[in-house]
């Protein structure tokens, strides 16, 4: 019985070695970047339209006095960096105790179309008492691009919900690089006689870095294959914020100048946003497929400005924000999964002892 009971213990113990070995090394459930254990690879393509405060040119008109002209100043064209390409690169590598660790590089690439406002009036100037007709005649475009790039390194852990469900928390450390440029030029004709022909640029940039936090989530629909997801995060961005602008003009009576403007150069700390949702179908096998399809959203604020490339002669504290949004696709594969850990291998049994037979000589006729 003593026997018994201690190979029991020993098969158990060998039994519940080996279920902890394979759960810790089996394939993990679907998440974002990531459908098994091992290395990761996702590449995503974006189509984006960025929804952000528009560069406009500025401009004084001239308006009738007696003896002298009064300035009424008035916004021309507007332009946004509105439609674009971007996508996102990341590459990681998950354990089998359900943590990761992971790399992305990503960002965008966006351009407002090249915007003309024409202006044409009749204004009745008056000078020394004589009404005397004044054509005013304006004509200018304004265009504007926006690039940007973020990179993250984030580390995160995976809590497997039934099935090929799983909830993602993580976080990490996010780099952002933000330049908006926008081109403006003005040709003004006052009076039918006098010409001014400005040209400008306003370039407006932010560099920082900080700490970013997030979740995402996969639901399996069954065992179809087929899931749907969504994750959000957020990031305090600490960094260096310039807003300059330079601009000409030339005139016809021999005016001319040259203006640049340091508007704003400061230490800021932008709050940074985004999310996603959308569906998803892993394709399984030995190297983990998965295609995601959805909708994503990301904003920056107060990293923008809603200031003009042609205009005032004085600073402008005026600040505004980037919102970037549209579809995305995602492929995702999984492959150079751990090799499952050998289970525990029991020792053998010792053999049972052999019963042994003596033989016992004696001398004759002696008991020794």
């Amino acid at each position: 019985m003593h026997t018994i009971f201690k190979r029991s213990v020993l098969l158990g113990s060998t039994a519940l070695v080996g279920a902890l070995a394979a759960f810790a090394t089996a394939p993990a459930q679907a998440q974002m970047y990531t459908t098994g254990p091992g290395t990761y690879l996702s590449v995503e393509g974006r189509y984006l339209w960025g929804v952000g405060d528009k560069a406009k040119n500025y401009f004084y008109d001239y308006a009738g006095g007696t003896s002298s002209y009064n300035f009424d100043p008035y916004d021309t064209s507007k332009s946004a960096a509105d439609k674009g390409f971007g996508g996102k690169v990341m590459l990681g590598y998950r354990f089998g105790n359900n943590w990761d660790v992971g790399l992305g590089v990503g960002g965008g690439w966006l351009k407002g179309k090249d915007s003309t406002f024409s202006y044409n009036e009749s204004r009745r100037e008056v000078e020394v008492d004589a009404l005397v007709a004044a054509p005013n005649a304006l004509t200018d475009h304004i265009k504007t691009t926006l690039n940007y790039v973020a990179v993250d390194f984030e580390a995160g852990y995976n809590m497997p919900i039934g099935g090929m469900s799983n909830f993602r928390v993580f976080g990490g450390v996010r780099f952002a690089y933000l330049s908006q440029k926008a081109k403006g030029s003005v040709d003004h004709a006052l009076f039918g006689s006098t010409y001014f022909d400005y040209s400008g640029q306003r370039k407006t940039t932010f560099t920082g870095v900080g700490p970013r936090i997030g979740a995402n989530a996969v639901l399996a629909i069954g065992s179809s294959g087929f899931n749907v997801f969504g994750g959000a995060s957020g990031a305090l961005l600490i960094g260096r914020y310039k807003d300059q602008r330079k601009f000409d003009f030339l005139g016809t009576n021999g005016s001319d100048g040259d203006y640049s403007y340091n508007d704003r150069s400061k230490t800021k700390i932008i709050p940074n946003v985004e999310g996603e949702i959308g569906v998803g179908y892993n394709f399984g096998g030995s190297t983990k497929v998965g295609l995601q399809i959805g909708y994503r959203g990301e904003a920056f604020f107060g990293a923008a400005t809603k200031g003009h490339v042609i205009g005032p002669y004085d600073k402008e504290p005026s600040k505004g924000d980037y919102l970037i949004h549209g579809p995305f696709a995602r492929l995702t594969v999984a492959f150079g999964a751990p090799a499952p850990m050998p289970a525990a291998v029991p020792p053998p049994a010792p053999a049972a002892m052999a019963a042994k037979s003596f033989i016992v000589f004696f001398d004759f006729d002696r008991s020794n």
